[in-house]
């Protein structure tokens, strides 16, 4: 084509990316605000002090998502047709990056609400060494090595609507595409794009998951602010989102974003946050407050990964944790956004 050659080789990302989306066409709202972590990040370490497992900042953001989410059960919903329909569990999907930018994967924690960030960073991180080691039977099955990776991408566009369409509306279960999950798409999606450098960015959602949200955390920087009449240093981590309109309002975005960034700036581990005198979240006891005995030592067992990352790949097997900076995969930190031990990421989101 004079100008241009054809591209020869393309990852399960890309051809999912390419069957997918057309030009944008539909209600979306996006958002952006810089939360300030500089509370944060101390209490992170203290957890990996505490626990033994490191927590990241993409971990943390899940968390608060998952809270705010806890507290507004008419907004963890999906859009099927032309009705809402409520999911009764709280369910976050991260990104995980599976080859050093070769491919993307998804990771969902169940009841994310009700888990601790270390329980949730142990889990991912098992997950993510497991995908990029070769080991995880629904990635290799269903992104890898099955329809996704093989089918011509014209016949993966009909296969994404198909699978859409047997699975929201027929009820069918996803395993004939490789899905071992019941619901391999998750409430949310979140993903880091902190790790390359990028400190804000917005992200399309993934029309045939039927996910009306999506995450995006970027790079944690210090920054100068003014706190009672005095110019003082921060740090601040950004925090974007892409919301389908039909799902949340105005009022919606507002008591959403209140009570996700009054925990990402005021964590504890009892998994709760207080916004104008009311308390959200579901309280965990005491005695889970950390990762599940040996969830660690079992994340480490898993040989080194091998793959990329990225928000609607992912979607197709559900595997998504991203890895921070180096050092993330060794400590077992869940793939979001680097740990605040790293010298990278902690910004907020922007109001």
């Amino acid at each position: 084509m004079g100008l241009f050659r054809k591209l020869d080789h393309y990852s399960s990302f890309r051809r999912i990316a390419l069957a997918q989306w057309e030009p944008p066409e539909h209600g979306l709202i996006y958002g952006g605000m810089d939360i300030d972590v500089t509370d944060a990040g101390p209490f992170l370490k203290e957890l990996k002090e505490k626990h033994g497992q490191s927590v990241s900042y993409g971990v943390l953001v899940g968390k608060a998502l998952a809270v705010a989410l806890n507290a507004m059960p008419e907004i963890n919903a999906r859009v099927i047709g032309r009705k809402i329909w409520v999911k009764d569990d709280v369910d976050i999907y991260f990104q995980v990056d599976v080859g050093k930018g070769a491919d993307l994967a998804g990771a969902v924690v169940r009841n994310a609400d009700r888990k601790s960030m270390p329980a949730i960073s142990a889990e991912l991180a098992g997950r993510a060494r497991k995908i990029r080691a070769g080991k995880d039977e629904q990635y290799e099955k269903a992104q890898k090595k099955g329809l996704i990776g093989s089918s011509p991408i014209w016949m993966l566009r009909l296969i994404l609507r198909l699978f859409s369409f047997l699975m929201f509306k027929i009820g069918m279960p996803a395993a004939w595409l490789g899905a071992s999950d019941p619901d391999p798409f998750g409430s949310i999606m979140v993903t880091n794009v902190g790790q390359f450098g990028i400190d804000v960015a917005y992200a399309p959602l993934v029309p045939w998951t039927k996910v009306p949200f999506v995450v995006l955390v970027g790079a944690a920087k210090q920054s100068p602010c003014v706190r009672d009449g005095e110019v003082v240093i921060r740090e601040f981590l950004p925090v974007s989102i892409t919301i389908d309109h039909r799902v949340m309002d105005g009022a919606h975005v507002g008591k959403f974003v209140a009570i996700s960034k009054g925990f990402v700036e005021k964590p504890n581990e009892e998994g709760t946050v207080t916004v104008k005198g009311t308390t959200y979240g579901a309280a965990i006891p005491e005695s889970e407050w950390g990762a599940p005995a040996g969830s660690v030592e079992k994340a480490e067992a898993v040989e080194p990964p091998t793959d990329p990352v990225d928000v609607a790949a992912a979607a197709a097997s559900d595997v998504g944790v991203r890895d921070g900076e180096k050092g993330s995969t060794e400590n077992g930190d869940a793939a979001e956004a680097p740990s605040p031990e790293a010298p990278a990421p902690d910004a907020p989101a922007k109001d």
